[in-house]
């Protein structure tokens, strides 16, 4: 998900993306010996109301017969993993398969959600069940727009800010803390 208030702590940044394309690539590698087309980086819209779309690219998207399964790679260990990473799976799966390509994916076809973390040299895939993520955008969708105020809530408070260096973030505890000393 995009933060209007990201500003990437470079250093850190750099070397968790290249963790977490190591990671994709090993999982999409994995994919595609299983017979899997797959594609990385594929951007998807999710509309939470007439007023408020938030934009994000889904990690890994594979087909395969009248399968598609979408990942959201974490760059952490699963026992590093967190609320925000169902959230945002559920926003994706939700954007995937009820949005931009809702006429392009047959309502036949098996479609399926997993959360994907590195574990040693094993990648972990879990899936998680469609009821669910139905579930957890219901819940993001009513905190977003139950608040009635759009500009703050453009974004999902996540792991990602720990690599961002904003001082001007509302919820950026760290530079909050600072500033009270």
């Amino acid at each position: 998900m995009f933060c209007q208030y990201f500003i990437p702590d470079k250093k850190v940044l750099e070397h968790a993306t290249g963790y977490h394309d190591k990671v994709k690539n090993e999982l999409r590698e994995k994919l595609e010996r299983e017979g899997f087309k797959v594609a990385t980086e594929v951007e998807c819209m999710i509309k939470i109301d007439d007023f408020f779309i938030m934009r994000g690219f889904i990690d890994v998207v594979a087909s395969r017969n009248n399968t598609v399964h979408i990942y959201e790679v974490k760059s952490y260990n699963l026992e590093r993993a967190t609320l925000a990473d169902l959230y945002q799976l559920s926003m994706y799966y939700h954007g995937m398969f009820n949005l931009k390509y809702k006429s392009l994916i047959s309502p036949y076809v098996d479609k399926k959600a997993f959360l994907v973390y590195k574990t040693g040299s094993d990648i972990v895939q879990i899936e998680v069940s469609k009821e669910y993520l139905e579930a957890l955008y219901q819940h993001v969708k009513n905190f977003l727009t139950s608040s009635g105020s759009h500009l703050l809530l453009r974004y999902v408070l996540g792991s990602h800010c720990r690599f961002c260096a904003s001082e001007k973030c509302p919820f950026n505890v760290r530079f909050r803390e600072e500033e009270e000393m």
